[in-house]
């Protein structure tokens, strides 16, 4: 092609294209909407049954706990025991919270599960050592001490801390959704009951050896094995966050529960149980 003058010309000959249409009419204009429409949400859905009654529950069995502690180990050493415990519970709230943060759990059941630790399975663990206490009288042998650590402790505390978890994964299935959901849960749940074992642990340490020994448990208990309960109850979470995330119900989960129960190991129950000598 060239210009009028005979040079060439490096523009390009103009041809319609072939997949070119005919325009038949104007294209219909789209009216504007008169008023936005506000963007529709995502219905908020809560466990208002489970927060009721189990709070209820939790709040009679504070007044319960509380009641035994200050007739047991008195106001001072239960306070200072409180406070000593408040120290890990803290560094194990933050480690939940890092596992936690992609899919953070309801805080409504953040605080439930960290409630029925520290209240409903340590009331359970008290009462059931009542009842014994009643049955068969004190008994300070070594043959009794050996049961309680071996026997009753792991089996009453770990039921009491994983019926928590199982209650949760029961009544509040829709937050329940996998092995981390499950770590979480259970790992709230141990730790709330370190807290209140703890509280007794310190205070019962002081009234026996003051600020010494205090000092001394809270450095075993504390800073040697403060994510030992978490870990306990954990497990079981873990096997019930597996079962769910197979979407097994409640029927189905009991096989996966009992099998978290036993399938954490307890070499450090010893650890956790020790006292540095009075």
């Amino acid at each position: 092609m060239t210009t009028p003058d005979g040079r060439p010309t490096l523009t390009p000959p103009a041809f319609d294209s072939a997949l070119a249409q005919p325009v038949h009419a104007a294209p219909t204009p789209i009216a504007a909407p008169a008023t936005s429409q506000p963007p529709v949400g995502a219905p908020v859905r809560r466990a208002w049954g489970l927060y009721i009654w189990v709070g209820a529950l939790l709040v009679v069995l504070l007044v319960v706990l509380v009641g035994y502690f200050l007739e047991a180990i008195g106001p001072v050493a239960s306070l200072l025991g409180a406070i000593l415990a408040l120290l890990p519970l803290a560094g194990v709230l933050w480690a939940l919270r890092i596992v936690d943060r992609w899919e953070p759990e309801p805080k409504g059941l953040v605080i439930l599960a960290l409630g029925w630790g520290a209240i409903a399975a340590v009331a359970l663990a008290l009462g059931v050592d009542l009842v014994l206490l009643l049955t068969f009288g004190r008994n300070d042998s070594e043959l009794a001490l050996l049961l309680q650590s071996v026997v009753q402790a792991p089996i009453v505390e770990e039921i009491g801390k994983g019926l928590g978890v199982l209650l949760i994964f029961a009544a509040a299935r829709r937050f329940f959704d996998g092995p981390v959901d499950g770590i979480v849960y259970g790992g709230l749940i141990g730790a709330g009951f370190a807290f209140t074992e703890n509280i007794q642990y310190f205070a019962s340490a002081f009234i026996e050896g003051g600020f010494t020994q205090a000092s001394a448990t809270f450095f075993v208990r504390g800073i040697l094995s403060p994510f030992a309960h978490v870990m306990f109850t954990a497990v079981t979470g873990f096997a019930l966050g597996l079962a769910a995330r197979r979407g097994a119900r409640l029927g189905g989960a009991l096989g996966p529960w009992l099998v978290g129960l036993g399938g954490r190991h307890r070499p450090a129950r010893a650890v956790e149980r020790l006292r540095p000598p009075g």
